[in-house]
């Protein structure tokens, strides 16, 4: 889990109409790509939103680590550096929103917003840390 620190200029609220509107920019670009897949697995805490309601939305079910295939989709809320997707090289993976050292790091991302490395993101459902 990334921590706030000095390096971050800015934070960006991230509030829950956000939220609605990534996941439904991250179900259509699924659907463009015509990506199938088996299941999907969140990367603990942060994937949980949003692999719940891709869940329902994709009528996939949710897996364990145990359960990952090639054809798993791997969800987070966010990918900073890419480090823990750096894991699932063959799997697509989402996120509602990422930074640009993270988004250029790996490949099948998809990321609805991008943002600068020194943003701090604030998720509506995460206590305020500042």
């Amino acid at each position: 889990m990334v921590q706030m620190t000095k390096e971050h200029k800015q934070i960006i609220y991230y509030g829950h109409y956000d939220f609605l509107l990534g996941i439904e920019y991250i179900e259509n670009k699924l659907k463009e790509l015509n990506l199938k897949f088996e299941n999907i697995y969140c990367i603990p805490r942060g994937g949980y939103q949003i692999g719940l309601h891709l869940s329902h939305r994709l009528e996939l079910p949710m897996c364990n680590e145990v359960g990952i295939t090639d054809k798993t989709l791997i969800v987070d809320d966010i990918c900073d550096e890419g480090i823990t997707f750096l894991k699932y090289p063959n799997n697509y993976k989402c996120v509602l929103c990422s930074k640009d050292k993270g988004h250029n790091r790996i490949k099948n991302l998809i990321s609805p917003i991008i943002y600068k490395d020194d943003a701090w993101i604030m998720f509506y459902w995460e206590k305020d840390t500042k």
